[in-house]
């Protein structure tokens, strides 16, 4: 073999180690997105789900106070 070919050979062999190892980079990248992403969903519906509680208790809270309609019709 040349010296020429030789290096030819070397050149490809880190290019395809190159390759390799950008992937398993990107892979590893791609996957901790995702499961960032997939907690930040997780938190927001846990926060909506909060929220929906909050006002269904403040909904119910209301209605069964003693100012609600029942206890004013009493008074009239």
């Amino acid at each position: 073999m040349t010296f020429n070919q030789i290096m030819m050979l070397i050149g490809t062999v880190f290019a395809v180690l190159t390759y390799f190892t950008s992937l398993y980079f990107q892979r590893k990248r791609d996957r901790r997105e995702q499961q960032l992403l997939e907690h930040r969903l997780q938190a927001e519906l846990n926060a909506a789900e909060r929220r929906a509680d909050k006002t269904e208790l403040r909904n119910w809270s209301a209605e069964s106070s003693p100012d609600a309609d029942s206890g004013q019709a009493e008074r009239k």
